[in-house]
């Protein structure tokens, strides 16, 4: 076992000056909240840029939903997103998510009949490696709404995210 946390990030300093650092591998998930100029978008770009730098793109994806098509655009060309970053449309916002978490029900299923319980399990046995997929939500409230808004899309809102809390990234 190696000592390498491919998802472990600073999120700022301690009362003591030591780095605050969290590992997504561990927590499965990470919301950010404030009201408008906290901050919360310098610390997104932040934690892409850190995962960015520490991973291959083979090893951590990294998919974002902007609704707003605001800030993400400087990322545009990172070889570690799995789609443009752009302007979503809610539609396709909506439908993107029902595709990452199916993506990530046959991670779990594959996982499953493996007997393993996480990709890092997977990546230590295997020699073909199995990226990370770290999904960034901006305006998360916003893409509740537009899930709400379908018959279904509350309830595979919900179920993707509870299907990422228990596999992780």
């Amino acid at each position: 076992m190696t000592n390498y946390k491919p998802l472990l990030m600073k999120l700022g300093t301690a009362e003591d000056g030591s780095d605050y650092k969290l590992d997504l591998t561990e927590t499965n998930g990470l919301l950010i909240g404030g009201r408008t100029g906290s901050g919360k978008t310098v610390l997104m770009f932040d934690i892409i840029h850190e995962l960015a730098k520490n991973n291959s793109s083979r090893n951590c994806e990294i998919t974002v939903v902007d609704l707003m098509g605001v800030d993400y655009g400087y990322w545009k060309g990172l070889p570690h997103f799995r789609r443009s970053i752009s302007k979503m449309d809610p539609k396709g916002a909506f439908n993107y998510l029902i595709w990452h978490c199916n993506e990530i029900l046959e991670r779990y299923s594959f996982l499953t009949l493996q007997k393993l319980d996480s990709i890092e399990q997977f990546n230590e046995k295997s020699t073909y490696k199995m990226p990370y997929c770290v999904l960034v939500i901006d305006e998360y409230c916003d893409m509740m709404n537009i899930c709400a808004q379908s018959p279904i899309g509350h309830e595979w809102f919900h179920r993707c995210i509870e299907t990422m809390t228990t596999l992780g990234p």
